[in-house]
């Protein structure tokens, strides 16, 4: 019994650093430098939560073409301001590359409901996804 109760812990502690391990450390340095204070407090010590915060950062988004569709409708990436006066703009260039970091951005995020958001003149969004499904992501990999 007591064997089972190390393998079964032994497992857990594997399935943690895998996923921790799977994200860099310079995202984890992006996540630190603007998740706003409290919340970096209330999460220190708990790498699993670090893990997700980190993973929706960087995996939370995506960039879509809508091609000739008329997506006037979303609102515009410009109406996004930044937490810092010293973080640039948004543009497509950051979507593509993953660089976007998205917690130095005041997005609101939503547990279960995506975000659209029309990039410059292009007839490209910015496709924030939920919490729900990035963590669902982030937990399949």
């Amino acid at each position: 019994m007591k064997s089972i109760k190390l393998t079964t812990a032994a497992l857990a502690l594997f399935s943690l650093v895998s996923s921790v391990n799977a994200q860099t450390a310079e995202d984890y340095a992006a996540v630190a430098e603007f998740l706003p204070a409290e919340k970096l407090t209330s999460i220190q010590g708990n790498e699993a939560k670090y893990a997700e915060y980190v993973y929706l950062n960087r995996h939370g988004y995506y960039l879509s073409d809508f091609g000739e569709k008329d997506i006037s409708i979303y609102p515009d990436l410009s109406q996004i301001t930044s937490l810092y006066p010293s973080l640039p703009t948004i543009n497509q260039e950051m979507v593509e590359n993953n660089t976007l970091n998205l917690m130095g951005y005041n997005f609101p995020i939503k547990q279960n409901e995506y975000l659209y958001y029309r990039i410059d003149s292009s007839n490209k969004l910015l496709v924030i996804l939920p919490q729900s499904l990035s963590l669902k992501n982030l937990n399949s990999e």
